[in-house]
């Protein structure tokens, strides 16, 4: 199936499809974790904010943290939301 052009056409028409489902998915986690909409009122969790951002510059300004495999930091965080009650 690689050389057939409707194929071929098929998977370059669902590239953007996918992007987007996936692009929707992970802003919609992302105001769910960071912004808690209890009775109308929108109000910013700054711990999972700076969480998010201490994970961020260890995952990509650390080299010891970089080398880490990615099942050692989901256990990492599954034990902060546990901690943290997220």
């Amino acid at each position: 199936f690689h050389d057939n052009k409707f194929v071929n056409g098929a998977f370059y028409g669902l590239r953007p499809a996918s992007c987007a489902m996936i692009t929707s998915a992970g802003l919609f986690v992302a105001y769910v974790t960071f912004i808690n909409n209890n009775s109308n009122v929108l109000i910013i969790q700054w711990h999972a904010l700076i969480l998010a951002a201490v994970l961020l510059i260890l995952t990509n300004f650390v080299k010891p943290a970089k080398k880490l495999h990615p099942v050692i930091w989901i256990f990492i965080a599954a034990v902060i939301g546990v901690i943290f009650k997220f």
